[in-house]
């Protein structure tokens, strides 16, 4: 398959999925506001109406639901592109190291600050760490370091 093709299959379904992903955080958002101070959600994408119906616990385990889902989306999506672009076995093997090490990391930085009472100012990094991994944010890190390895 031409390198052109392949690189806007890419583009198109990391926007698709970006926007899916969005759409059911902001989602969820709008429903835990809608409970907690009892106002109008607006209407944002029809097969995310499900969501309308759960209560708040729900709606928080649907966040770490959502949050893993999008995570082995995009770590699909970027084991796709480093086979594609960069067929070399250690390539694929680093790729999947990166993602392990940062999910990893970010677990147990988000399991230690509870009982530690660090949990508001470790937290927030161990959720951008697990943002990073949600979004095409890895593979724009890997993709030019294997290129610069790969020419030098």
């Amino acid at each position: 398959m031409n390198q052109k093709i392949q690189i806007l299959i890419f583009v198109v379904l990391a926007v698709l999925v970006g926007f899916i992903r969005e759409t059911f955080f902001v989602r969820i958002g709008w429903n835990e506001f809608r409970l907690t101070d009892n106002t109008f959600a607006p209407e944002s994408f029809p097969l995310l109406g499900f969501l309308d119906s759960l209560n708040a616990k729900q709606l928080l385990y649907s966040r770490y639901l959502g949050t893993f889902f999008f995570t082995v989306i995009f770590w699909l999506l970027t084991i796709l592109m480093v086979k594609w672009f960069f067929p070399d076995k250690s390539n694929y093997r680093i790729a999947h190291l990166v993602f392990f090490c940062v999910f990893v990391l970010s677990a147990i930085l988000h399991l230690i600050s509870m009982p530690l009472g660090l949990h508001l100012s470790v937290f927030p990094i161990a959720r951008w760490m697990m943002h990073c991994l949600e979004t095409p944010l890895i593979l724009l890190l890997l993709l030019p370091a294997f290129y610069w390895v790969k020419n030098s």
